[in-house]
């Protein structure tokens, strides 16, 4: 007879803090997590682009690990992070949300964040994963900036899925090789069925972070500040 059994694990979850100097306190704070083979280091400096000398900036580090493919996408990289496996990937998608639940009151306790001023930022993979938050979690957040990614796969039918007060800033790339125009521009609408508060903007370019997109991502967020 075989079974299968499990043991918990307490795991250390990483990420970088950039604490912006003589900015009156509590401050708003940019929770950044990159996509599928990124880390923490590469989305902080395009994190600390979007933010300047006004918000706090945590960027999260997936906590999967793995050897990237070698194909160019990630060169001289030795270790990708990525946020969702296939196997389980429910306790992935809580292990997400924990995580952001974590930083967020670590912040709030050691740093002076403002709770009522989060603004929730993620790409590619992590981009679903952060709207599943967003919808969980109402109240949570003021502000979700998604960029070349999805909505999540249960969007219409997930009954814990609740309307937020939060905006939502979603970025699409013209010539994205996995999230084509045909289905980011259903995502507007779709958004506006939970959300009153939604911009959606394309970019030239392919399936990668649009750069020209930062002065956008900055106004959007301090507009809400």
């Amino acid at each position: 007879m075989e079974i299968e059994r499990s043991t918990p694990q307490t795991v250390q979850h990483y990420y970088r803090l950039s604490l912006p100097v003589g900015e009156p306190r509590p401050l708003p704070v940019l929770l950044a997590l990159h996509g599928y083979a990124g880390d923490m280091v590469s989305m902080m400096r395009l994190a600390r682009s979007i933010a300047g000398d006004r918000l706090m900036v945590a960027s999260l580090q997936g906590p999967h690990q793995f050897l990237p493919t070698t194909d160019g996408a990630n060169p001289g990289r030795k270790v990708g992070f990525g946020w969702l496996t296939p196997f389980k990937d429910e306790e992935s998608r809580l292990r997400h949300h924990q995580f952001i639940r974590d930083v967020i009151e670590d912040l709030r306790q050691n740093y002076e964040a403002d709770p009522g001023r989060i603004f929730l930022m993620g790409f590619s993979q992590a981009c679903a994963l952060n709207y599943r938050y967003a919808f969980t979690h109402p109240g949570s957040l003021r502000g979700v900036i998604g960029v070349c990614g999805g909505l999540p796969g249960d969007f219409d039918r997930n009954p814990h899925y609740r309307s937020i007060s939060a905006g939502i800033l979603h970025i699409a790339a013209t010539q994205d090789e996995y999230y084509g125009l045909e289905r980011t521009r259903a995502y507007e609408t779709a958004l506006r069925s939970l959300v009153s508060d939604v911009v959606y903007k394309e970019y030239e370019g392919p399936h990668a972070f649009p750069r020209r997109s930062l002065p956008l991502i900055r106004r959007w967020i301090l507009e809400r500040c």
